[in-house]
């Protein structure tokens, strides 16, 4: 999956996004048993889901609005977009087109840490990261 398509709007991207997640929730609304595929109950699941697709269409139309009064008021383009988001999703040292929570390795037992810590709640070790780096 590229990260952003050229020649189309950030709007039609995010809209690609969102159908493509609609489809992989399709695909996932049967559970199968040894290979046979059964109908699980999914109310409770299906309202959740629901739920969080309006979410991500008022997100995507607040993200709309922002980005259209962006590039009208300060001239920004969608290369400029695209620059900025892929600094911000590279900043947890992966290209992947999300932007994760940023946990930390401690370098004495390699387990992952918040970066809200200054020491490892395994090992007691400093991290050397500032408290504030997760802000």
């Amino acid at each position: 999956m590229g990260f952003m398509t050229p020649g189309i709007s950030t709007t039609e991207w995010m809209a690609e996004r969102l159908a493509d997640a609609l489809t992989q929730r399709a695909e996932a609304s049967t559970i199968s048993r040894d290979g046979v595929p059964i109908a699980a109950p999914l109310s409770n699941l299906e309202r959740r889901v629901q739920d969080l697709e309006e979410r991500v269409k008022r997100l995507l139309l607040v993200n709309s609005a922002m980005w259209s009064l962006f590039a009208e008021k300060l001239g920004c383009t969608d290369e400029d977009l695209a620059a900025r988001m892929e600094e911000l999703d590279l900043k947890d040292g992966r290209k992947d087109g999300v932007v994760q929570a940023g946990l930390h390795e401690c370098p004495s037992c390699r387990r992952k840490v918040s970066p809200k810590r200054d020491r490892c709640l395994y090992c007691g070790s400093a991290l050397g990261v500032p408290p504030h780096a997760a802000l």
